[in-house]
């Protein structure tokens, strides 16, 4: 393939048509927002000291909003016709057939297996995040370059991202298990393997080999004249920072708390993702029927936002209200719910417009612009 001619003017500004956004607006939504947990959240465990009351807040503040996103996306007028069929009842009959086994395991000896299991998925969802995400730079990259076989050189970065956080989060979870207490309830051992030093060390030798094979490609690459996939590293290194930040600041003693800062993180990333694709889609509506998409089309920020929060403040007051039992039986189901939905939504074949959507251009004030503007 012949070499890309990056055009006149600095080598920054070239790279504009390469943002889902702005330079400045992805930078901060996926890169910046990976401090936010150790600017806010860690000093909230200390304060109230207390593991589980930290992570309920944090699921309570950001992960409700981040739920209603999805429904935003999904439910009003506009949204509805995007998607196909059972796009969300199949997630609400899988979460409900857990339903009776988690009740049951309130009193029996493996409830501490649903909370590991809960755990685990929320962590393959928060990898999936990042990983869609970058997978949506594609589009941008090809359409700007023409470069056809970009995919085939991009796509082990995303494994290389994946891999990463695996590889830190299992050389931290080690040790004896972590202690972990629900208020009225029982004390509860999470079941996590001791993993010996010595077998993650071949493992992360592995993974050296793949990142320095992809950094001498991205090298070679850049050196033929192809701009970088500015995009896509951001985001994988966004989410290996955030990662290695909660291994390095989160002692063992308070291990429970170590998936937090990925999903805050996660949670944060997902409004500014949903914010410039529900932009990017209220170009296809001549006239928004659902106000989610008119303020999307009108970069009505406050509203936007607004809603989602007073949902999540709706929840607060459920909580307050039930035992603690019964809101972590209920929170539990609505984040398997959460999970497979999400698992649904961003696949092609419930979503076909999903492609020609991320293409589209910013509006702003039912004017459009390019989605490279500032807007």
């Amino acid at each position: 393939m012949a070499a890309f001619a990056l055009p006149a003017g600095s080598a920054f500004k070239a790279l504009k048509p390469l943002w889902l956004h702005s330079a400045p607006y992805d930078l901060s939504w996926y890169f910046g927002t990976c401090f936010v947990p150790f600017i806010v959240f860690m000093p909230l465990t200390w304060i109230l000291g207390s593991d589980l009351d930290a992570y309920v807040i944090e699921a309570i503040l950001f992960g409700v909003t981040h739920n209603f996103l999805t429904w935003a996306l999904m439910f009003p007028g506009d949204g509805r016709h995007y998607y196909a069929s059972g796009v969300l009842v199949k997630p609400v009959i899988l979460a409900s057939v857990f339903l009776i086994p988690l009740y049951l395991w309130f009193r029996m000896p493996g409830f501490q297996w649903a909370i590991l299991v809960e755990n685990c998925l929320g962590l393959y969802h928060v990898i999936r995040q990042h990983q869609g995400i970058i997978q949506a730079y594609d589009g941008r990259y090809t359409d700007y370059t023409g470069d056809t076989g970009f995919r085939h050189y991009i796509t082990p970065w995303r494994h290389i991202m994946a891999s990463y956080i695996l590889i830190v989060l299992a050389w931290k979870l080690t040790g004896p298990p972590i202690e972990f207490h629900i208020p009225g309830c029982p004390t509860y051992y999470l079941p996590i393997p001791t993993i010996p030093i010595f077998a993650l060390v071949p493992v992360a030798l592995v993974w050296l080999l793949f990142a320095a094979h992809f950094a001498r490609l991205t090298i070679k690459r850049t050196r033929s004249g192809l701009p970088l996939p500015v995009g896509h590293l951001v985001v994988g290194l966004a989410a290996m920072l955030n990662a290695t930040m909660a291994v390095a600041l989160i002692p063992h003693t308070q291990g429970f708390l170590l998936t937090l800062p990925l999903a805050a993180f996660h949670n944060i990333q997902y409004f500014g993702f949903c914010w410039t694709h529900h932009r990017q889609r209220a170009n296809l509506e001549e006239s928004p029927a659902d106000c989610f998409t008119r303020w999307a089309k009108e970069a009505r920020w406050q509203p936007y936002f607004s809603a989602p929060f007073l949902y999540g403040a709706c929840f607060v007051g459920f909580y307050i209200a039930v035992t603690p039992a019964v809101a972590t039986l209920v929170g539990t189901w609505f984040q398997f719910v959460h999970y497979l939905t999400d698992g649904f939504i961003w696949q092609r074949r419930y979503y076909p417009a999903m492609g020609r959507v991320v293409r589209q251009p910013i509006v702003t004030n039912a004017a459009t612009t390019t989605a490279d503007s500032p807007a």
